[in-house]
């Protein structure tokens, strides 16, 4: 291995994990043609038993972004040896966002300074979409207001290069930590949501007037139907919405960001 290659490899403070020699290149794939299979174990032990499948469930995901061959072949090496991450790397912020469509949850450990599109561009993108990733920047030493920009795109940590290994997994561990509390705080709002959308149209125009604090006259008045059609379509909300009570279903509508449904 060159002498030029080994100093880049120290100057990321990590050159004692690997001998570039000894690492194996993750090449970029295509989200159609990409199967995702864990890092550390052969294909011939793949076989499916509760113990293997209750492992892959657990697998996580990391994208590794960067321009630069040695440290994406740094990178790749170091998360292979946690055993619990599918990697996928891409040479370019634009590879990375022509296949962005097809990516799942994960981790984005992504580079500033790169030719095309740049790491800023890339969390631009990143934030006009709806997938759930969250991104780790990797800039340069005393780039501090270029780090701080990156946050305001939408980044959740950043790193300064040359960097340790071990302080980059903290930071991977806390991006996981952070799309776990994501998960948990979106399954009520989803769960609420489709209870929501059991509803006919009446019944949300009746519990838009619920959550707006209005009695049964004062709802029959506004939709210019009778007291007691507006019991049975209340009822009725109760039941889809599977409250035992006036709050319950306030609560489950505010819950869904639904007060305004209608």
């Amino acid at each position: 291995m060159a002498a030029a290659s080994q100093g880049r490899l120290r100057s990321l403070g990590a050159c004692c994990l690997t001998r570039l020699d000894s690492v194996e290149q993750h090449r970029p794939r295509c989200p159609q043609t990409a199967r995702a299979a864990p890092i550390d174990r052969p294909a011939s032990a793949m076989h499916p038993n509760r113990t293997f499948r209750s492992r892959v469930r657990s697998m996580k995901t990391v994208y590794i972004v960067d321009d630069n061959e040695v440290i994406r072949s740094l990178l790749h090496n170091a998360l292979s040896r946690r055993g619990d991450c599918h990697l996928y790397s891409f040479d370019s912020g634009n590879a990375f966002v022509a296949a962005l469509d097809g990516l799942e949850e994960g981790v984005l450990l992504l580079d500033i300074h790169m030719p095309g599109l740049s790491g800023l561009d890339v969390l631009s993108r990143l934030a006009a979409t709806d997938r759930r990733i969250r991104t780790i920047v990797m800039t340069a030493k005393a780039e501090i207001a270029l780090a701080v920009e990156a946050m305001k795109r939408g980044a959740g940590d950043f790193i300064e290069k040359p960097f340790a290994i071990e302080d980059l997994m903290g930071l991977v561990d806390r991006a996981f930590e952070a799309l776990q509390d994501a998960r948990d705080q979106a399954a009520p709002r989803e769960t609420a949501r489709m209870q929501i959308e059991r509803l006919s149209a009446r019944e949300r125009e009746v519990l838009v007037g619920l959550v707006g604090g209005l009695s049964n006259k004062e709802i029959a008045l506004d939709l210019d139907l009778s007291p007691r059609t507006v019991e049975i379509h209340r009822a009725n909300v109760m039941s889809k919405l599977e409250a035992d009570s006036l709050a319950a279903a306030i609560r489950v509508a505010l819950t869904a960001e639904s007060a305004h449904f209608a």
